[in-house]
């Protein structure tokens, strides 16, 4: 077996949460309203200490706020992959206009897909492999969408833009760790699964009490509602006037 590297231990560690996560049942979607949680930690004032008990309660109050902060952290970072995601839509309708406006000599689009990569590349202002890297990472991410993950389990999972960026050999090692879509059927399916890991067979044994694991709903403002009509109808964002 081939031993893996520094990045690529990385990313199977990631698979397998996110193997887990997807496994997992009991999940319960929760709003997640960035805005107010941002507003609420500057308003909160800190507890003074001047006894055993507020000294508790300062380390608590200190300890909720850190719960906070992850959670923030984890959905700014689902809106970071859905954000690089819509690419796919722009590329698309790009696509449509050079096919548009091939017909046209005028028009100057002989080939229509470097067409669009020099549009893209000249309205970024980046270079070459920028562009490539960005059309590879929304696509990959288009193709995990389309098996049903989303952005926010990706981020639970620990997922982050550079790791839909990386070489196909080490993504590969990502990929090999994500459950088919039967195979998180039958799971949602039986009631005596304890464990399923890659590559085995389900063993059918009774399941032990878990905690519950919530998923958040991302909660968009009005200047992010361009992002928000795009995945219109998802039950892990919604918009908000």
């Amino acid at each position: 077996m081939e031993t893996l590297d520094p990045n690529q231990r990385l990313l199977f560690k990631k698979g397998q949460k996110l193997h887990d996560i997807l496994l997992s049942s009991d999940h319960v979607s929760e709003p997640l309203n960035i805005p107010e949680m941002v507003t609420e930690l500057y308003k909160t004032k800190p507890i003074k200490v001047f006894d055993e008990k507020s000294a508790t309660d300062r380390i608590n109050q200190w300890k909720e706020q850190e719960s906070c902060h992850e959670k923030i952290q984890v959905a700014a970072e689902s809106f970071n992959l859905l954000h690089l995601a819509s690419l796919v839509q722009i590329y698309d309708d790009l696509n449509n206009l050079g096919e548009k406006l091939k017909p046209d000599p005028k028009n100057n689009v002989k080939n229509v897909k470097s067409w669009v990569i020099s549009f893209m590349r000249t309205v970024l202002k980046i270079t070459a492999k920028m562009e490539q890297r960005n059309r590879l990472g929304c696509e990959r991410l288009r193709k995990l969408f389309d098996k049903g993950i989303t952005s926010m389990q990706l981020a639970q999972a620990g997922c982050r833009k550079c790791d839909f960026f990386v070489k196909q050999k080490d993504y590969d090692v990502f990929l090999s760790q994500i459950p088919t879509l039967e195979t998180q059927k039958s799971i949602s399916l039986s009631p005596r699964i304890s464990e399923i890991k890659p590559n085995q067979e389900i063993q059918d044994s009774a399941v032990p009490k878990k905690k519950r694991k919530v998923e958040f709903k991302l909660s968009l403002g009005k200047e992010f509602r361009d992002i928000a009509d795009q995945f219109k109808g998802s039950k892990y964002i919604e918009y908000k006037d």
